[in-house]
């Protein structure tokens, strides 16, 4: 694979991390807190859909940091600059890691 087509998918995957994110802080803001959960249930259906929203988002974020290390793998024996091979793996563990520790303290806004 060449190096130019790393980095468009590193671009591709660096923006549907960010959004996914997005997308699961929204979530846990509004629509988690009006799904149904039987009483005296631990998890409801806002939780099924959590984890799904995380595991996905875990996925793409390990997917952006293999693109991150393939990169810097391909620029190895070249002469070039690679700040750009680390900009993928600092943006997809970063993003998880944030979104893992902040979701579950969000608050329920509507």
């Amino acid at each position: 694979m060449t190096l130019y087509r790393l980095e468009r998918i590193a671009r591709s995957l660096e923006w549907a991390v960010l959004c996914l994110a997005g997308a699961g802080v929204l979530f846990r803001l509004g629509w988690y807190w009006h799904l149904p959960k039987a009483a005296g249930a631990r998890y409801g259906s806002g939780d099924v859909v959590e984890f799904a929203l995380t595991f996905v988002l875990f996925v793409l974020s390990t997917a952006c940091a293999a693109c991150g290390v393939a990169i810097s793998l391909r620029m190895q024996g070249k002469n070039q600059a690679g700040a750009n091979a680390y900009r993928p793996l600092l943006i997809g563990v970063t993003t998880f890691a944030a979104y893992y520790f902040l979701a579950p303290r969000l608050p329920q806004l509507f």
